[in-house]
C-alpha cells in the first residue's frame, strides 16, 4: 500500500480565463507570451489545477510504484521562497515593485484577451 500527499498551491488564474473565454487552442500563445513572467512573480502565482490533477494521476499510476510516504508540493516552487531572503530581478526587489509588475502584466493580459476576442 502506498500513501502520498499532494500539497497544492492556490488555484485559478489566467489560464482558466483563457480556456473559458477563448478556448484551449489559445493556451500555447498565452503561455509563450505571459507564462514565464506570470510564473516568476513571487506574489501571488496561482497553480494550474491541471498540474495538481496530473500529479495525483501520476502518484496513482504504476509509474509511481516506488514512491510512498511523500508530501509533494505542486505550487510552482513558491513554497521554497523565503520572502525575507528572496530578492527577485530588478525591479521586483520590493513588494511595491512586484505589485507594479503584476499590475502591468494584468493590463497587458486584459488587452491581449480583448484583442483575441475581437479576432474571433
Amino acid at each position: 500500500m502506498r500513501v502520498n500527499a499532494v500539497c497544492p498551491g492556490g488555484t485559478g488564474g489566467k489560464t482558466w480565463t483563457v480556456i473559458d473565454e477563448l478556448g484551449e487552442e489559445y493556451l500555447p500563445e498565452f503561455e509563450a507570451r505571459f507564462g514565464k513572467d506570470m510564473r516568476h512573480l513571487p506574489l501571488p502565482v496561482p497553480t494550474d489545477p491541471m498540474a495538481i490533477a496530473r500529479t495525483a494521476l501520476f502518484l496513482a499510476s504504476d509509474e509511481a510504484s516506488y514512491i510512498t510516504g511523500q508530501h509533494l508540493s505542486v505550487d510552482a516552487g513558491l513554497g521554497m521562497l523565503r520572502y525575507d531572503v528572496f530578492h527577485g530581478p530588478e525591479p521586483l526587489d520590493t513588494r511595491e515593485g512586484k505589485s507594479q509588475r503584476q499590475s502591468e502584466l494584468q493590463a497587458e493580459f486584459e488587452a491581449w484577451l480583448a484583442a483575441k476576442k475581437e479576432e474571433r
